[in-house]
C-alpha cells in the first residue's frame, strides 16, 4: 500500500474515532471558539500529528491517541483564539482611528464618515470574517502594515521590523519584494470579501 494511501486510510479512522470527542473537548474548552473555528483546530491537529508520526514506522492504529490528540487540539485552539482575539482588536484600532479622522463640524470624515453607526459594526465583523481566511503569514504581515502604517509602507521598512520582531521571519530569509507579494495578496482577499459583502473599499487607504 503506497504511503499516502496509508495515510489517507489513518486518517478516516482517526475522524471516525478521534474527531467528535476532541471537538468537543476544544468546544468546552473555548466556548468563544465557533463550530467552524473548532474545524479548523481538527484539521491543524491532524496535520500535526502526521508531522510527529514517525513515517519509517507507519501508521499505528491500535496505538492510544487520544492524550496527545488532547493536548495539540487544546494547543492549536488556544493558538486560535488569540489570533482571532488579535484580529478583532486590530479590526476596532482601524476603525477607531478611521473615526479619529474628524471633519470641521466634528463629524468623520472620508468614507468611514459616509458610513451609519450600524453599517460600520457590520463593515468591522466583516472585516474581522476577512481575517480569518488569511494564512498565518499573510495575517502577520498586514497586521503589523495596518498597525504601524504610514511608517513602514514600503517593503524595506516592513520586512527590517518584521525581522527585529519575529525570530520566524528571520527563519524564512524573505526578500522586500515577498513581503510585498504575501501583503499584496493578503489585502486582496480582505478586499474581496469586503466587495462580494457589498464594500468595495481598500482595506488601507
Amino acid at each position: 500500500m503506497s504511503e499516502q494511501h496509508e495515510a489517507a486510510d489513518f486518517f478516516r479512522w482517526l475522524d471516525a474515532g478521534h474527531r467528535e470527542r476532541i471537538c468537543q473537548i476544544v468546544s468546552e474548552k473555548y466556548p468563544g471558539l465557533s463550530r467552524q473555528d473548532v474545524e479548523d483546530v481538527w484539521s491543524e491537529t491532524r496535520k500535526d500529528l502526521l508531522k510527529r508520526w514517525p513515517s519509517e514506522n507507519g501508521f499505528d492504529m491500535h496505538r492510544p491517541l487520544e492524550g496527545l490528540l488532547r493536548t495539540i487540539a487544546l494547543r492549536r485552539a488556544c493558538d486560535m483564539l488569540r489570533r482571532l482575539t488579535a484580529q478583532d482588536n486590530l479590526v476596532k484600532r482601524v476603525g477607531e482611528q478611521a473615526g479619529s479622522n474628524l471633519g470641521s463640524d466634528g463629524s468623520p470624515c472620508g468614507w468611514w464618515g459616509s458610513l451609519d453607526p450600524a453599517e460600520r459594526r457590520e463593515l468591522q465583523d466583516l472585516t474581522a470574517e476577512a481575517f480569518r481566511l488569511l494564512s498565518a503569514d499573510e495575517w502577520l504581515v498586514l497586521s503589523v502594515y495596518c498597525e504601524q502604517y504610514p511608517e513602514l509602507r514600503r517593503s524595506p521598512r516592513l520586512l527590517a521590523y518584521l525581522n527585529a520582531q519575529f525570530p520566524e521571519v528571520r527563519g524564512r530569509a524573505w526578500t522586500p519584494a515577498d513581503v510585498r507579494t504575501v501583503l499584496n495578496r493578503a489585502r486582496t482577499i480582505v478586499q474581496e470579501y469586503l466587495r462580494e459583502k457589498g464594500y468595495d473599499r481598500d482595506f488601507q487607504e
